[in-house]
């Protein structure tokens, strides 16, 4: 995933990707260039788009569902859920609370981080959650110790 830079635009102060022009005022944007410094420089922002993209696609099949079959309980053409997936559209809130209700979720697991998504099924076994759990209540001076026996550990295997 590539990281796209945003910025604020210094006149109508709207916060978008860069761009020659804002798309609200139609005034030149200029990166790092900001009247009375009004703004810090650009920060990048990750795309989120195709994580929804991903995460709707992977619901959608978790439960068995083909394109036309969630476009039909959620009342859309099949070709918007195909634009959905492959991130040729970016579905509203509203829309993706209707997402969720159709594939059956919380919406939040269509708003989940690859990290998310990787720290979930890690906690999806028993063995790794009773890691999780055991360290989650340890003192942080416990864990520095955890910490260097793990690395004596490793580095004399």
């Amino acid at each position: 995933m590539t990281a796209r830079l945003s910025i604020r635009c210094w006149n109508c102060r709207l916060m978008q990707f860069v761009g020659a022009k804002c798309r609200r005022c139609h005034k030149p944007l200029a990166i790092g260039v900001y009247p009375n410094n009004a703004e810090a420089a650009p920060v990048p922002m990750p795309s989120i788009r195709f994580n929804t993209a991903a995460r709707v696609k992977e619901c959608r099949k978790r439960k068995n569902l083909t394109q036309c079959a969630l476009a039909d309980l959620m009342g859309v053409p099949r070709t918007y859920i195909s634009k959905v997936e492959t991130g040729g559209a970016e579905p509203t809130m509203e829309t993706r609370f209707r997402l969720a209700k159709a594939l059956g979720v919380d919406v939040s697991e269509l708003l989940m981080t690859d990290r998310d998504v990787q720290v979930r099924d890690l906690l999806a076994d028993p063995f790794m959650r009773a890691i999780h759990e055991a360290i989650a209540g340890m003192s942080k001076s416990d864990l520095l110790v955890l910490e260097r026996e793990i690395e004596k550990f490793t580095a004399s295997t």
